[in-house]
């Protein structure tokens, strides 16, 4: 099996995402397993049973007990990478928490579910989708309207880093990096890369 999704099942309408989710196993059933789980041995078991290539855990607290029996089983009992979806908005108003060990990529409910594919790729690969921006900066995106992945990708362009080495970074398409450059450029009234560095140094954004 390719991805199994462990989650509290009334939580999968919480995001577009974990809804799109919601419907996959109906029409991939070899590939997407969807398992209502409370507890941590519950996931342990669940995992055990599938074995698969990746596990998506949704509805449960990223440093919670599931979390860290699905990572510590991932890590010593099954060839299996976890991502953590964030269901429901945090109390810090949606900002996520470092990523946890074992656990390979962390989303939020802001992520589509073109992310979320994105994503699930490249840590079929061995790669590891980065953390959250800085509390400060996170913050003051925040302050500007800006969403957590407007921040990377503008904090990515005030590095100086190319489309393809954002896309890569941080699981996305280059057609999906220029969706938010181009969505950058229109929310902030700017023309252009320059001005959206001058931007991000000026308010204390750059990395």
């Amino acid at each position: 099996m390719a991805t199994l999704i462990l989650t509290h099942a009334h939580l999968l309408e919480a995001s577009p995402a974990t809804r799109a989710l919601a419907t996959l196993p109906a029409t991939r059933p070899s590939l997407v397993a969807v398992e209502a789980v409370a507890g941590a041995a519950e996931a342990r078991a669940r995992l055990l049973a599938h074995r698969p290539e990746t596990v998506i855990v949704t509805g449960h607290p990223p440093d919670g007990d599931v979390c860290t029996a699905v990572a510590r089983t991932a890590a010593t009992e099954t060839p299996t990478r976890v991502v953590y979806l964030a269901a429901c908005e945090t109390a810090s108003g949606g900002a996520v928490p470092p990523r946890p060990p074992g656990i390979c990529a962390i989303l939020t409910r802001e992520n589509d579910f073109e992310d979320l594919l994105a994503t699930l790729l490249l840590v079929l690969h061995g790669g590891l989708f980065p953390s959250p921006p800085p509390p400060v900066a996170a913050v003051q995106g925040e302050r500007l309207g800006l969403s957590r992945r407007e921040l990377e990708v503008l904090q990515g362009i005030a590095a100086g880093q190319t489309t393809k080495h954002m896309a890569r970074a941080l699981g996305l398409s280059p057609k999906t990096v220029e969706t938010y450059r181009n969505r950058l450029m229109q929310k902030l009234g700017l023309g252009c890369a320059a001005d959206l560095i001058r931007f991000a140094v000026r308010n204390g954004l750059a990395p």
